[in-house]
């Protein structure tokens, strides 16, 4: 704003005055008064004047206050009109008559941007004194906006005295006019509408890997999951961000690679179509969900503070608009195309330096977005050369500003100077932590080594450098770097492989039951002792036998001893060799059950032929002491308490079996303080070969010749065989296969399946969606866990299953546009984590409650409290 005024008169004793002393006088300290308001304040709509509508037939305007680009205060009172009157504005405003006062030009060389307006509508309120008020209306009031007009009018004063009636001299009077404006004059005339254009941006919100709710089993599912969080977020993305670069090109287009931001999703689609085979997808989304902070920050500056150094006097001279009098105003929000006929407050001189901070940040961020959109990098080398580091940083409100710098940033060094605009302006950037700090500034070891200082500013950290590398090495690494800095937080290794469609070589996890080798050594050592005693005291009473049983002539004996050396001998050495191989071995035992059995049956059949000797019955109970090994089932226990382990321990190794009981995983590219984090790899090599367990079908094919030297019918066998007791345990113990399903049961039973989840359907209606789709889940996957299919791993190029090699690459099937993707085994893929310390190493501890009651029961033993229902034996 240009002071037109710029000397004022000094006055003298006994000086003549003029009427133009006078008024140059007041002209000066009239224009340095609206000056002062102008230049160090502002002007617009300081406060209040809100228009509301207590019916649609009413315009009510609250108490406040305006400045006008020329300084004028505009004040008004509570007030509510429900009347008008059509009128003018006057002529005196519009064209005075200034040819005897030039100094009132400044003024009066803006009302001719009024003129359009001469014709207008003035509201009044309802007591009124004006014969011309007419109640207003809807359609008086329709396309209409509320103006407050500070009508200046120049007029004559009437001076007549006794001796002269010449009047002379003129008065500035200063009126305040609410007026009813078309609003399409409005948009054509000279004034400024566009000052607050779209005061506000939406908000960006990226969905998140909504971890508990996706079908998460293989490294392919997490890695698809990633492919379709890109694809649905980048198009949202991309026109958030064109928002910005459209809105801001008149100002800020001079930037350089400014043009970055009108197409984003084209840059996203290079990146996602270079990642999107391989295991790097987690950083791909990653960035994504950084260019959505940055574009969060600078939405925040989008608030409409609009400011000026210099003010521009010809925006609304004498006037400031209240906004459509067909809407209250707190109802015509910000982007709504009303909103620019509300003039608001334009920030000039002292309020202005305070936004000067504010813009030198916005200009920080959008380079800073500008050199994320462009500086995407998987840095590699950097990665082998330096390894896995751990940074503090935060999450949560804090904006992306205030944390630490990704890593998959090349041009750190200028990006360092973008990323924290606030930073830089106090020149403090180079101390942002970073995996790279170590390029802008090595010198600072709080800044090089953050980890070995306070902790307590942060809630996160960041790890970095562990994505493609062998999950052993990776796992290490962490919780080397976390042991040695004491870092409070817990890192697991999850396996992504399907679980459900193969089974575990539990034989290799020796350290789930390396506690149970002694128990399989006394298992054994007790079944070979006894064993051995039965063989030495069949050797031994050979010829007694004999004498006594004819059909146990040289050969059977030899034949039986054989076959018992063979069974004493079939015991492996260690557990872990005897695990996979636990049903070939009871599958002996259930036959040698048959030959003892054999012998007794034949001996109970046949009393004429066999003499009733003690030998004979010493011979049947020294068979049943092997066969009394089996009934105590030492084996069986062992086994189960492996397999137990297994259900209870190993198998939450795997993910899909850790989402069961840990629903609130999720991924921010690092642990939170007191968190668990997860690291994501593949390992098949856990699995059991298609290689066959060796049968033992030499000894058994031995004992089934031996019990065919019996000659018993058919019918005779089953009869025996049906109290083979260790066949019995067997069945119930589940190891048996059962019989094939046919194709038939199996449509049957899907039809039936469908019929259900249908009907339960129709009966959830009512339920709430989230609870409805639960229950659907959980009851689709009770229906699918019924039958386990147990088959080996297959390769999807060949026909037959192969074995996989433990570290090769797999082929796995997904996708349209990527049919083929190729995923190292073994390396870490992804990463979640926890807010919270899961997987205790340590054993649970039960507290057992003392009883209320703390006297003992004492009984007593009197004869009277005693019948013979207090005394069982095994008899009974």
């Amino acid at each position: 704003m240009i002071l037109i005024n710029d000397s004022y008169p000094v006055f003298e004793a006994d000086q003549v005055l003029s009427q133009k002393h006078l008024n140059r006088l007041i002209s000066y300290l009239e224009e340095q008064d609206r000056a002062s308001r102008t230049q160090l304040l502002g002007m617009g709509v300081v406060c209040g004047l809100e228009i509301s509508k207590p019916n649609a037939t009413t315009v009510a305007i609250s108490c406040g206050t305006g400045i006008t680009s020329l300084g004028y205060l505009v004040p008004l009172e509570d007030s509510t009109y429900t009347h008008f009157k059509h009128t003018t504005i006057s002529e005196n405003f519009l064209k005075p008559d200034t040819e005897q006062h030039p100094y009132l030009d400044n003024l009066y060389q803006y009302t001719q941007m009024y003129q359009p307006f001469e014709t207008c509508i003035e509201l009044l309120e309802a007591d009124a004194d004006d014969e011309d008020k007419e109640v207003l209306t809807e359609g008086i009031l329709d396309n209409k906006v509320v103006m407050l007009l500070v009508e200046a009018l120049l007029i004559d004063e009437k001076n007549c005295v006794a001796m002269d009636c010449a009047d002379k001299g003129k008065r500035l009077e200063f009126k305040i006019r609410p007026l009813l404006l078309d609003a399409d004059l409005l948009e054509e005339s000279e004034f400024d509408l566009e000052i607050c254009n779209q005061t506000y941006f939406e908000k960006l919100a990226l969905p998140r890997y909504n971890v508990p709710k996706e079908d998460l089993v293989t490294t392919a599912d997490v890695l698809d999951t990633y492919n379709s969080l890109i694809d649905t977020a980048k198009g949202r993305l991309s026109n958030f961000i064109n928002e910005i670069h459209d809105h801001y090109a008149d100002a800020y287009s001079s930037l350089d690679n400014y043009i970055r931001l009108h197409n984003v999703e084209g840059r996203i689609n290079t990146v996602h179509t270079q990642n999107e085979g391989g295991i790097y997808l987690q950083y791909v989304w990653d960035w994504m969900n950084d260019l959505a902070g940055t574009y969060n920050e600078i939405a925040e500056f989008h608030a409409c503070n609009p400011s000026a150094c210099c003010p521009n006097k010809g925006k609304f001279p004498f006037h400031v608009l209240l906004g459509s009098a067909e809407f209250a105003t707190e109802d015509i929000l910000p982007g709504n195309d009303l909103f620019k006929f509300r003039t608001p407050f334009i920030k000039t001189g002292i309020l202005a330096e305070e936004e000067k901070d504010a813009k030198e940040t916005l200009k920080g961020l959008l380079e800073k977005l500008i050199r994320q959109v462009g500086t995407f990098d998987l840095n590699l080398e950097t990665v082998l050369s330096q390894g896995i580091k751990i940074t503090p940083s935060c999450i949560g409100k804090l904006p992306l500003s205030g944390r630490a710098i990704p890593y998959y940033y090349s041009e750190i060094m200028e990006l360092n100077t973008k990323w924290s605009p606030e930073l830089t302006i106090k020149g403090l950037n180079h101390n942002i932590l970073s995996y790279h700090s170590g390029q802008y500034n090595a010198a600072n070891p709080v800044v090089g080594d953050p980890l070995a200082y306070d902790l307590e500013p942060y809630n996160f950290f960041r790890v970095e450098g562990h994505i493609g590398q062998p999950y052993t090495e990776a796992l290490t690494e962490i919780i080397a770097q976390q042991e040695e800095y004491r870092l409070p937080f817990k890192v697991i290794g999850l396996n992504a492989v399907d679980l459900a469609n193969n089974t575990i070589d539990i034989s290799n996890q020796r350290e789930i039951w390396d506690d149970m080798e002694l128990d399989y050594d006394l298992a054994k050592e007790k079944t070979y002792n006894i064993t051995e005693y039965v063989i030495t005291w069949i050797r031994d009473n050979k010829d007694e036998i004999q004498e006594h049983y004819p059909g146990m002539n040289d050969q059977s004996i030899d034949n039986l001893e054989g076959i018992l050396v063979e069974t004493r001998n079939l015991l492996s050495e260690d557990l872990a060799d005897f695990l996979p191989n636990y049903e070939t071995f009871y599958e002996v035992f259930e036959n040698l059950n048959d030959l003892f059995l054999f012998h007794r049956w034949c001996i109970k059949i046949n009393p004429q032929d066999i003499d009733e000797h003690a030998i004979i019955e010493d011979l049947v109970d020294h068979l049943d002491e092997i066969n009394n090994l089996f009934l105590e089932d030492p084996f069986t226990v062992i086994h189960e308490e492996a397999n137990r382990r297994w259900e209870n321990s190993f198998k939450e190794t795997f993910l899909s079996s850790f989402l069961e009981k840990h629903p609130g995983i999720t991924h921010e590219a690092g642990v939170p303080k007191g968190g668990t984090l997860i690291l994501i790899y593949a390992d098949s090599s856990v699995f059991e070969t298609d290689t066959v367990p060796i049968r033992n079908l030499g000894l058994l094919t031995r004992i089934q010749n031996y019990t065919r030297l019996f000659g018993f019918s058919e019918r005779q066998k089953e009869e025996i065989r049906s109290k083979n007791v260790v066949r019995k345990r067997a069945v119930q113990k589940g190891r048996k296969p059962q019989k094939p399903v046919s194709d038939e049961c199996k449509q049957r039973e899907k039809e039936l399946k469908a019929r259900v989840i249908e009907a339960a359907r129709k009966d959830m209606q009512t339920l709430p969606k989230s609870t409805r789709k639960f229950m659907e889940a959980r009851m689709t996957k009770a229906f699918e866990s019924r039958i386990v299919s147990r088959k080996p791993i297959k390769d999807p190029t060949r026909r037959n299953p192969v074995t996989r090699i433990p570290g090769e690459e797999v082929i796995i099937v997904t996708g349209s546009r990527n049919p083929r993707r190729t995923i190292p085994e073994r390396v870490v893929i992804a990463d979640f984590y926890l807010p919270y310390i899961c997987c205790s190493g340590g054993n649970n501890i039960n507290i057992v409650l003392p009883s209320s009651d703390p006297e003992p029961i004492v009984a007593d033993f009197e004869g009277v409290d005693f019948d013979q229902n207090d005394f069982f034996t095994n008899d009974q």
